[in-house]
C-alpha cells in the first residue's frame, strides 16, 4: 500500500520512465512509520537523500528492499529504550552507481547474513535482479548497504 501511495503521488507530478529516487525514498519514509505496529517505546525514522535518477524497475525493487529492511528494524532492533533508523540515498562516488544505506542503533542483526529465507532473502534477490549488491554490518546496531547501477547520468529525471 505504501508503494502504491507513493506511486500515485509521483504520477501526479509527471512521473516518466525515470524518477528521482531520492524524492521517492523520502515519500516512502514518510509513510513507513504508519505501517508499523505501535511500539511501547520511541522509534524515529529519518531519510537523508540526494537526487538520483532511476528507472521504474530499479526504483520499485529498491523501494521494496527499503520497506522490508526498515520494517525489520522496527520489529527486531529495539528494546524498551527505543532508537533511530536512518535511510540514506546518494550517488556512490561513481557517475553510474548509486547507494542506499539503512542503519539503526538497535541490538544488531543476528540472523545468518547469507539467509535466503523471508525478507532478507527477498531483498537479496531483488538487488540481484537490478544488478546490485546488499551487504550487512553489525557493529553498534545494523547497517545495510545497497549498491546498484543507475541510468544515464545525463538523462533528466522525469523523462
Amino acid at each position: 500500500m505504501t508503494l502504491a501511495t507513493v506511486y500515485d503521488h509521483l504520477l501526479g507530478v509527471g512521473m516518466g520512465s525515470n524518477l528521482d529516487f531520492g524524492a521517492y525514498a523520502r515519500l516512502l519514509c514518510e509513510n513507513l512509520p504508519e505501517l508499523q505496529p505501535q511500539a511501547p517505546f520511541p522509534v524515529s525514522l529519518l531519510c537523508q537523500s540526494e537526487p538520483l535518477s532511476l528507472d521504474l524497475t530499479a526504483a520499485t525493487a529498491l523501494g521494496l528492499v527499503i520497506a522490508e529492511l526498515v520494517s525489520n528494524s522496527y520489529e527486531h532492533a529495539f528494546d524498551e529504550r527505543g532508537g533511530s533508523i536512518v535511510v540514506s540515498v546518494r550517488p556512490d562516488g561513481h557517475p553510474d552507481r548509486g547507494m542506499v544505506q539503512i542503519t539503526d542503533d538497535g541490538s544488531g542483526y543476528v540472523a545468518d547474513p547469507e539467509s535466503r529465507r523471508h525478507g532478507v532473502g527477498l531483498a537479496r534477490r531483488l538487488m540481484q535482479q537490478i544488478g546490485g549488491t546488499l551487504e550487512v554490518e553489525t557493529v553498534g546496531g545494523t547497517a545495510w548497504t545497497m549498491r546498484f547501477p543507475v541510468g544515464d547520468a545525463t538523462s533528466p529525471v522525469g523523462e
